[in-house]
């Protein structure tokens, strides 16, 4: 039965909480050392104001991390999400605010009222912030030193699971040997197991050499001399989790060697 209280606090705008229903707190975090507060005000139903303060810690390594917070019955009036310690910008932590019926992360869920990504500097809040998607918008930008594989080995990187990444630049030095011939180096893209793309490098490679060779939309091959030689691919190269980056190098030989790649990308959490 609804009291006249009841009716006083839902007409007076608000989400009208009955005292089973609390909020759900799902985060996918990729940074490490970053807490997530969640802050608030619900009017209960004896007309007093309630302030909320609620904290996370997300996984770093982009998977789940639920908390369940219990409330009692009233309006919950506002709502809002911000990164409290560590630095984080877009990208680098996403969550799912919900009501839920129950006391557990598998209660039943009624009403998403936050979704997006949490930041430093700016606040998911409740109401007005819009529900949003984790690959809408700008991702987070991360220049990632990849590993330095053997001799006479290629280089293979993989996207991890839980994410999304768009290509941007990919660069590595190739040192050859005093064995004559030429190397030419490729940078592929595949989806774990088929070629997607094949970028060739400005030139072929002759022995006796170290050369960094850079990838990106530059439109055309360019040879930089001395600061190496750059070679073009799409600018919307978009990678899901298992696709790969990795080199294939036609002649190499001996002793050559590839170094540890670095590569550019906006990431987004999947």
């Amino acid at each position: 039965m609804t009291t006249d209280t009841q009716r006083g606090l839902m007409d007076a705008g608000g989400l009208y909480l009955t005292g089973e229903d609390n909020l759900r707190l799902t985060t996918f975090g990729g940074v490490a050392g970053v807490t997530v507060v969640l802050e608030g005000r619900l009017v209960g139903d004896d007309g007093k104001i309630v302030p909320i303060s609620e904290r996370q810690v997300p996984n770093s390594d982009y998977t789940a991390k639920q908390s369940i917070f219990v409330l009692a019955a009233g309006v919950l009036t506002n709502a809002h999400l911000r990164a409290s310690v560590g630095s984080v910008g877009r990208g680098g932590v996403f969550a799912i605010l919900e009501v839920v019926r129950g006391t557990t992360v598998n209660g039943q869920a009624l009403a998403t009222i936050l979704q997006g990504y949490v930041t430093t500097n700016a606040r998911l809040a409740y109401p007005g912030s819009p529900i949003e998607a984790s690959t809408a918008g700008a991702g987070r930008l991360r220049s990632i030193t990849g590993t330095d594989p053997a001799a006479v080995t290629e280089i293979s990187e993989t996207v991890p699971a839980g994410v999304r990444w768009r290509l941007i630049a990919f660069a590595a030095s190739l040192v050859t040997d005093a064995t004559v011939g030429n190397r030419s180096p490729f940078l592929l893209i595949d989806d774990g197991t088929t070629v997607l793309l094949s970028a060739g490098a400005a030139s072929a490679q002759a022995a006796s050499l170290n050369i960094r060779h850079s990838w990106g939309a530059f439109g055309a091959a360019n040879a930089f001399g001395s600061a190496g030689w750059g070679a073009p691919f799409p600018d919307n190269v978009v990678l899901a989790p298992g696709y790969r980056m990795r080199t294939q190098t036609t002649g190499i030989v001996g002793a050559d060697n590839w170094g540890a790649p670095q590569y550019l990308v906006e990431e987004f959490i999947e």
